[in-house]
């Protein structure tokens, strides 16, 4: 009789108090992983947001150096919001360079008008730009202790640097956001004088 009472203790399985602490355990495992997932898919959508706005700085970058490097001057500007912008000149190419901002689409544009309709082109460099900022310098840097600077152009024909800086902003989830701020200085290398 003794070795079939031990028999049904050990096949009795579990008690409620021991199926009450189990059941808790998993609880907090799955609110645990649950957590976890949420701060993942939070942290690679900001991350993700970053890569893409710093990928679009960087090509609009590339496509602003390449382009107003080849500039020979500039020849008419207006910093007067909604809209600001610039025009420069290739008199070698014989093309207009104009690249604009709208405050209130917060669009970054570039237009290129050449001696025929085929050079003509307009592209979209920067969206969600909050802030697109310039300022035409002079040839001569002013050389301090500690960096180098350069003073403003008193007009747009001693204009040789171009100094730009913006900032572009993407929402994410909720209340998440991604900013990426620019400066760029672009020497004119073929200006006329």
């Amino acid at each position: 009789m003794k070795g079939h009472r031990d028999r049904s203790l050990a096949q009795g399985g579990l008690s409620l108090v021991e199926m009450l602490i189990a059941t808790g355990i998993g609880a907090i495992m799955i609110t645990i992983i649950v957590a976890l997932t949420s701060y993942a898919e939070r942290s690679f959508a900001v991350t993700s947001s970053h890569v893409d706005l710093e990928t679009k700085g960087r090509n609009a970058l590339d496509k602003l150096t390449r382009e107003l490097r080849q500039a020979t001057a500039v020849i008419s500007c207006d910093t007067n919001l909604p809209f600001k912008w610039f025009t420069v000149t290739n008199a070698v190419e014989g093309f207009a360079l104009t690249l604009s901002w709208d405050a209130e689409t917060k669009i970054v544009k570039l237009e290129k008008v050449g001696p025929t309709p085929d050079d003509n082109r307009s592209e979209r460099l920067l969206g969600n730009c909050e802030r697109w900022d310039f300022t035409f310098c002079q040839r001569a840097p002013s050389v301090g202790p500690s960096e180098v600077s350069f003073s403003p152009a008193s007009s747009l024909a001693d204009c040789k640097l171009i100094v730009m800086s913006w900032t572009c902003r993407q929402e994410l989830i909720g209340k998440l956001e991604a900013e990426n701020v620019q400066e760029m200085q672009i020497a004119l290398r073929n200006k006329v004088n």
